[in-house]
């Protein structure tokens, strides 16, 4: 079956990726394995994760077989349209705007004190620096995934971009921000 066109969503690619690496799963088993893995760096509203494996079906880009008995539950596979779709954007230069959500910022904005709200935010990258960089010499040990040592390394380092500028923040010093900021723009 062809694929119908249809636009594919970052929720599009995460759900063809996963098969991709899955082979097959149901739409809980996808959820599941978003919530340890791709939601990390990539959050999946999830209904949206749910929902998205039937809309590509749909459209051909993955196959679905249904339990005859049980609890019926639909097992989904990437189609060859599927692959090509995934291989398409893997390839592709193009892709979407980061999002940050970050409550912190906020704050800050609105009037809070850095010494309010840095300490916290600076605990929490901590956390998330011991934890990335645990998981990545487990992976690394194990003989490691290439793909899941970049986006470790990758984690780590944004979340030791964030304890650097949060630390800038705490002290005040915006120079030291201005001057990074004019080294990176001028190649450095």
């Amino acid at each position: 079956m062809d694929a119908d066109p249809i636009k594919l969503t970052g929720v599009s690619y995460v759900v063809l990726g996963l098969l991709s690496r899955l082979g097959h799963a149901t739409s809980y088993e996808l959820k599941r394995v978003a919530s340890e893995t791709t939601d990390n760096f990539w959050p999946s509203p999830r209904a949206t994760l749910y929902t998205e494996p039937a809309r590509l079906e749909e459209a051909g880009y993955v196959t679905a077989e249904t339990e005859a008995t049980g609890r019926r539950r639909r097992s989904y596979t990437l189609t060859d349209a599927g692959r090509a779709a995934l291989d398409a954007w893997l390839v592709s230069s193009e892709s979407a705007d980061p999002v940050m959500y970050d409550e912190a910022p906020v704050k800050l904005f609105f009037g809070a004190e850095a010494s309010d709200v840095v300490p916290g935010r600076r605990q929490w990258h901590l956390e998330q620096i011991a934890m990335l960089h645990t998981m990545l010499e487990g992976v690394v040990a194990a003989g490691g995934d290439r793909a899941v040592e970049y986006v470790m390394a990758y984690g780590l380092a944004v979340n030791i971009s964030i304890v650097d500028a949060l630390d800038a923040v705490a002290r005040g010093d915006r120079g030291a921000i201005a001057e990074r900021a004019a080294d990176l723009l001028s190649g450095g």
